[in-house]
């Protein structure tokens, strides 16, 4: 499947490994047979196996993660690829 993603978006063979991160993360938003009614993801989100917790008497503070919506971009003609959250799509022109 991860070729068929590269052969249809035309990638270089350099990206085969962000082809296939790509497919596992389709892979795991599209609902399964295994799990009814869910996604593996959604099964799967923040289970922890094999593991024990405590909780303390003092106050925790809560640290916020900053959201990952930002897009991979690979410029031409530096050959690099940039991570930026602002980008406007041109889709009539490729």
């Amino acid at each position: 499947m991860a070729r068929c993603l590269m052969f249809e978006s035309k990638l270089l063979k350099k990206f085969r490994a962000k082809a296939v991160n790509t497919l596992v993360y389709l892979l795991n938003k599209l609902p399964t047979n295994n799990v009814e009614e869910k996604t593996p993801f959604k099964a799967y989100f923040l289970l922890c196996l094999f593991c024990s917790y405590t909780t303390s008497e003092t106050e925790q503070v809560k640290e916020e993660v900053p959201a990952r919506n930002d897009y991979r971009i690979y410029d031409l003609s530096f050959k690099r690829v940039l991570t930026n959250r602002d980008v406007v799509f041109d889709e009539g022109r490729i």
